[in-house]
């Protein structure tokens, strides 16, 4: 059987599933922006923001933004560096 890398595995069971609206939040999330911000950037409202991370954290199988920066890095959303 073949092994996956991380990066291939992380991507084929979740980045299908997230959104384009959801990537964006989350890479500015990721960032550090503020929820307040991001609304901000995207032109949208705070509430529709955090009812799109309800989504992400569900999707993604995390419940804070450490767990949610270390996912996107794995999962290749985010670089480091």
């Amino acid at each position: 059987m073949k092994s996956n890398s991380p990066e291939e595995y992380f991507n084929s069971r979740f980045n299908g599933s997230l959104s384009e609206r959801e990537l964006q939040i989350l890479k500015l999330v990721c960032l550090g922006h503020p929820y307040k911000q991001v609304a901000v950037l995207l032109n949208i409202c705070q509430e529709t923001v955090k009812f799109h991370m309800k989504g992400i954290y569900k999707k993604t199988e995390t419940n804070c933004i450490a767990s949610l920066v270390c996912f996107s890095i794995k999962s290749g959303i985010i670089s480091v560096g």
